[in-house]
Order: structure tokens, then sequence, then C-alpha cells
């Protein structure tokens, strides 16, 4: 999943703040926060703390972004 997202938005020539700015841009018009476990009775989608359950259902919670963030730019070599 993280393969082709990559393959996607990153393109030759680009400068490794340039591949970042993709994988925020990315980030940001396609995961939406979890709101589900702000209530009493948390509500949420599987595995939004991680990068395959981000990745899987778009649906993230803040350590979902930050380690999903970081898969991607180890995977880059950044």
């Amino acid at each position: 999943m993280a393969s082709a997202v990559l393959d996607e938005i990153i393109t030759d020539g680009m400068t490794d703040y340039e591949k970042e700015l993709a994988v925020y841009d990315w980030m940001t018009k396609s995961l939406e926060y979890d709101r589900g476990v702000l209530t009493v009775i948390p509500q949420t989608q599987a595995d939004g703390d991680n990068p395959y359950g981000v990745l899987k259902y778009h649906n993230a919670v803040c350590v979902g972004y930050a380690t999903t963030f970081r898969l991607f730019m180890q995977m880059m070599d950044i």
C-alpha cells in the first residue's frame, strides 16, 4: 500500500523537501482524523494508530499520522 502511494506521488528529480511535501499533501488530502476516539465510549476504526490501518482505512489518530509519515520517510531514505 505504501509503495503504491509513493509511486503515485513521487517523481524522478524531486528534492527531499519536495518528496516530504508530496507526502504531507497526500496525507492531508487523503486521510481523515478518527474522531471516534474522542467520544465517551470510543467508536473507532481499527488500527488508526499504525501505518497499516491508516493506509487501509484512510483514518488515523495522532500517532497513526506520525508513524505513517515516518514510514514514508524511511522508505525514501530521508
